[in-house]
């Protein structure tokens, strides 16, 4: 097994009827692997609390209940585009709660740059921040080649997912295109009053999930938005010390 998606359906299995179909939308990054070619993607359902078997479904089962619904094809890291991360980043570290989670905090701000591929591209934004580490809403903006981009408020602790599609003229004409994520603040946990913790860095956003695609390559994508003309966000560094947090 190469990755799972382990999750709560929706809606929830208990609620389903005989006969009927029921459909919903996730977005799953695939983790990089030495493996090229093509994979089989199956689907199971948990035991309901009591019992002990799977609940059966309509499919091809390749044993113990779990079927084969798709396949997906793993192509060269080669076929990517190629990302340069430049200033603004911490070091990648795992997530406390789950060690196979890995992410990478920001400063206030910080610069990707990509090989341009002189195409529409989608850019797959996926990460949160301390948000009662704020002295007001937290607000990024996301800007790619000729300023244009999204901005948006950060507005509680949840993991937020963007998808923004970039027109290739907007991409500009040069081999490489710069990417910014931009805070309208930033914190230093030890600063705030009273202290997250020990860490000294300046913090804006933890990303989890940063990739620049081929929209031809993505195909039909949900919940995609096309960036427009943002704003260019002020580049100064926070105030520090910080003032006290707020609460949640």
């Amino acid at each position: 097994m190469l990755f799972s998606d382990d999750h709560q359906p929706e809606p929830p299995p208990s609620t389903w009827e005989p006969g009927k179909t029921y459909s919903y939308t996730r977005t799953r990054f695939v983790p990089v692997y030495p493996y090229v070619g093509e994979v089989e993607v199956r689907m199971g359902l948990y035991p309901y609390p009591g019992r002990g078997e799977r609940p059966a479904l309509k499919g091809e089962d390749k044993g113990f209940r779990e079927y084969k619904v798709a396949t997906l094809e793993l192509l060269p890291q080669t076929e990517n585009i190629f990302p340069v991360y430049k200033e603004g980043w911490h070091n990648p570290e795992t997530h406390p709660e789950n060690p196979s989670v890995e992410r990478t905090w920001t400063k206030k701000e910080a610069l990707m740059s990509f090989k341009n591929p002189k195409q529409d591209v989608i850019v797959y934004l996926e990460g949160d921040t301390c948000v009662k580490c704020f002295t007001k809403t937290p607000e990024l903006t996301l800007t790619v080649g000729k300023n244009v981009g999204l901005t948006f408020p950060i507005e509680g602790p949840q993991v937020y997912l963007k998808k923004v599609k970039v027109k290739a003229a907007d991409l500009g004409n040069e081999e490489w295109t710069d990417l910014r994520l931009t805070m309208n603040e930033s914190f230093v946990p030890k600063n705030l009053n009273p202290p997250l913790n020990n860490d000294d860095r300046e913090l804006g956003f933890n990303v989890y999930h940063l990739f620049v695609v081929s929209a031809e390559q993505a195909g039909k994508v949900d919940g995609v938005v096309d960036a427009v003309a943002v704003s260019k966000p002020s580049a100064e560094a926070s105030p520090q010390p910080k003032v006290a947090a707020k609460k949640n």
